[in-house]
């Protein structure tokens, strides 16, 4: 695995945009989004798509986007990828930022895979930029010096990623031998996190990928796991809702269809006469009915 380190005083903007032709035809038109996924400003994948999800706490995710936009549309332009912040999932601190883009097979890199580098770059450079007016510069600015591997090591860092189950093998492997050389390999920590540290905000049969350590050692790991998701893409498509939305539907309060007597018309203890149905319709076996009456 190469990671690309950029010379000091390089810009996102003042380098060379990547030349990926098989993903210039996917803004020409709006393909079919993957179910599960919103689409909307920036796209949603489409199948055949590689997709990266990285969690985003919620305090981070303005910087993410830019002031009007313009850190998340630099990123899309750049990469020529699409990037999607999901909306808000009740009790979730996190957010998800939803990286796609056509494969490029045969290139050591993909326009994904480059986009969710500069993500997680952008979200680290939140930590350690200054604020003011010119904020999103200054997020680029640090995340170039990330990308270009000039953080000061010793500062701490941490990345997540929702993958499907059907990818969690690819990073731990038989008796764990792939996700402990990888450790070794970068010094950062990897884990696949047990199921009750799973945010409300992945969908249902998720599983999350938590790297933490020394910044550049995190990158290093980040790429790499990248590259493996990269290579060994789910089996079935994303799909589903998220875990906090899962069963949050509400039953329709016209349970026959053609009815037009809503639930509470159909209760059997409504006092009698009420909505004017006779009261010896009223409860089953007796319970809850009135005494019989004569109805003239």
């Amino acid at each position: 695995v190469v990671i690309t380190l950029f010379p000091a005083g390089t810009t996102l903007s003042s380098r060379t945009t990547p030349t990926h032709p098989s993903t210039h035809a996917m803004f020409e038109e709006e393909a079919t989004p993957v179910v599960g996924l919103s689409s909307g400003s920036g796209g949603g994948p489409t199948p055949g798509d590689v997709v990266f999800r990285i969690l985003c706490n919620k305090s981070k995710t303005g910087q993410v986007i830019g002031k009007g936009g313009s850190v998340i549309k630099q990123l899309r332009d750049e990469t020529l990828s699409r990037i999607k912040v999901e909306n808000m999932v009740p009790g979730s601190d996190d957010r998800v930022i939803v990286i796609s883009a056509p494969d490029t097979p045969g290139e050591e890199s993909s326009p994904a895979l480059d986009a969710a580098v500069r993500i997680y770059a952008v979200m680290m450079a939140t930590t350690v930029m200054p604020g003011g007016d010119d904020a999103d510069a200054a997020a680029i600015a640090a995340a170039d010096a990330i990308v270009g591997a000039e953080a000061a090591p010793e500062v701490k860092a941490s990345v997540r990623l929702l993958i499907p189950k059907s990818q969690t093998g690819c990073l731990i492997g038989k008796g764990g031998i792939i996700i402990n050389e990888m450790r070794e390999q970068t010094g950062a920590q990897i884990r696949v996190c047990n199921k009750d540290q799973i945010p409300v905000c992945a969908l249902q049969g998720d599983d999350m990928v938590q790297i933490t350590g020394e910044s550049s050692a995190v990158l290093h790991a980040f790429h790499l796991v990248l590259t493996k998701l990269r290579a060994t893409p789910p089996r079935e498509p994303l799909s589903g809702q998220p875990i906090g939305l899962a069963g949050q539907q509400m039953a329709s309060p016209y349970p026959v269809a053609g009815s037009k007597r809503p639930l509470d018309m159909m209760q059997p203890y409504a006092p009698p006469g009420q909505y004017g149905v006779p009261p010896q319709y009223m409860g089953g076996a007796g319970q809850f009915a009135p005494p019989p009456r004569t109805w003239e």
